[in-house]
């Protein structure tokens, strides 16, 4: 192991609450001449790895997009997140 990093997500609301992870993930550093990369992080089942907010809470932003209408603004008042992050995860 070669150290550690905090990796930010969004979660899904609680309580009508914006809820931010704060995830430590232990970084690996690999010493055989073998390896594709040197560096690298332990990757999370919630999340892709570049991906700002959960599995879950994407799949939270398409269900009230559906299922209660409701609008990208509403969505990204209630997740504390951009308009524009909130409707790239909704377009994709």
């Amino acid at each position: 192991m070669r150290d550690h990093v905090i990796r930010r997500l969004t979660d899904v609301p609680i309580t009508g609450h914006p809820t931010r992870l704060h995830v430590r993930l232990p970084r690996y550093q690999c010493v055989h001449a073998q390896c594709p990369r040197t560096i690298f992080q332990h990757q999370l089942e919630a999340a892709e790895p570049w991906a700002k907010t959960t599995k879950r809470a994407t799949t939270w932003i398409l269900k009230r997009l559906i299922q209660d209408q409701m609008s990208i603004s509403a969505i990204s008042r209630a997740l504390g997140l951009g308009w524009d992050l909130v409707n790239q995860l909704a377009t994709t």
